[in-house]
Order: C-alpha cells, then structure tokens, then sequence
C-alpha cells in the first residue's frame, strides 16, 4: 500500500509575534501622542475657563463699583439740583413773598445796627406787583426809610447790589431811586457837642423793586 505524504505548512510565529507587537507599540505612540495633545488641550481649556473666571470676576467687580459710583454720582447730582432749585426759589421765588422779604430786611439791619454804627429801618412799604406781558418775571417795588451811618448805608448799598447770588441765597433786588437828607448846619449845632462826635448819619429814602416768578396765566397789569 503506498504511503501518502501529507505536507505540513509550518507558520513563522515568531514573525507574526514580531508585526504584532510592532503594530502595538504604534498603537500605544499613536495613542500617546493622541492623548498628549488632548491633555494639551484639555489644559489649555482649563487655563483659559480659569483665566475666564478671574475675568469674568473682576468684570462683576468693576461692573458693581461702576453702578456703586453711578448711584453715588446720581444722587450727588440730585442733591446739587435740589439744592440749585431751592437756592433760585430763594433769589427768584415763587410768589410775591412780602413776609419773608420783611424777615430778611428786618433781620438785616439787626444784625448791621451797632450803637458806633447805626441802621434803623423806619417804614418798610410794599407797591402794587408789576407784570408785562413781554418778561418772563413778575416785579415787587417797594420802599425803605433808613437812618444808618454812612458806613452801614455803604454796606447796604453792598448788599443789595450783590442780592440774586445763589450762593447767598438773598432774594434779587434793586435799587431805582436813592434820596439823602443830610441836617443842616443849624440841626448839627442843636445835637450838641457829644453827638457830634458820634457818627455821622443819613436819613435815606430808597425806592426799590425785588423779583419773582411770573404766574402762570396771570394778566399783564395795566
């Protein structure tokens, strides 16, 4: 009986061993360096989240002192425009306002009447308001009898020359027509020998006109 050979294909293992393990060791650099990058990344994104975050605090901070200063500069300005409406409403108010005006004179001349330097206010009289059609104020003439020193009259003049200051706060006044009476050489020798060594004194008849604002709807006076 003949024998049949039968052939046997041998595998080369140690081939087969040596492409795999090469093909992993390309997979684990592919993976690696895949996997590096994305760390990479991955850092990169949480530095920048961080760096956001620390921005993103400091923006709030500067966006609350902003609003902080806003509130605080809004209420200044309120306070300013509050304090500007009522100092124009004294120089310039609202309505005729004879009994503050009598106040504010009255309260003038007691605080300029010294016993070396006089001010007396004798009469104090109020005309009849004045309103034109073609002016955006109202006008109050009024009258004054005085009896000050020369000096006292001085500063008076002064004062009322300066009224309308905001900053004062003194109602807008002035001055349209000025009388002096000066005694005579008989009347100074009857005073006697100590008062003329006081202060010379005038007797001073002023007209005047002070302001105010001009109603709404009122009619021109005639």
């Amino acid at each position: 009986m003949p024998i049949s050979k039968v052939a046997v294909i041998k595998k080369n293992y140690a081939g087969s061993i040596m492409i795999f393990k090469a093909l992993t060791a390309l997979t684990l650099i592919v993976a690696g360096t895949w996997g590096f990058f994305q760390f990479q990344k991955l850092t990169s994104a949480q530095e920048a989240l961080a760096k956001g975050e620390t921005a993103l605090t400091t923006l709030q901070a500067s966006v609350d002192d902003y609003a902080q200063s806003y509130k605080d500069l809004a209420s200044k300005a309120a306070q300013d425009n509050a304090e500007i409406i009522n100092s124009i409403r004294d120089v310039l108010p609202v309505e005729e306002n004879y009994t503050a005006l009598t106040r504010t004179l009255d309260r003038y001349a007691q605080d300029a009447n010294t016993a070396t330097d006089p001010f007396f206010n004798s009469s104090l009289s109020f005309g009849v308001p004045e309103i034109k059609a073609d002016k955006d104020y109202a006008v109050l003439p009024f009258t004054m009898n005085l009896t000050a020193s020369r000096n006292n009259f001085d500063n008076f003049l002064r004062y009322i020359e300066t009224s309308g200051d905001l900053d004062s706060r003194v109602r807008l006044m002035d001055i349209k027509m000025i009388s002096l009476q000066l005694p005579n050489a008989a009347e100074t020798e009857n005073l006697g020998a100590n008062q003329a060594k006081g202060p010379e004194t005038l007797n001073v008849s002023l007209a005047l006109n002070t302001y105010y604002q001009k109603p709404v709807g009122a009619k021109p006076t005639p």
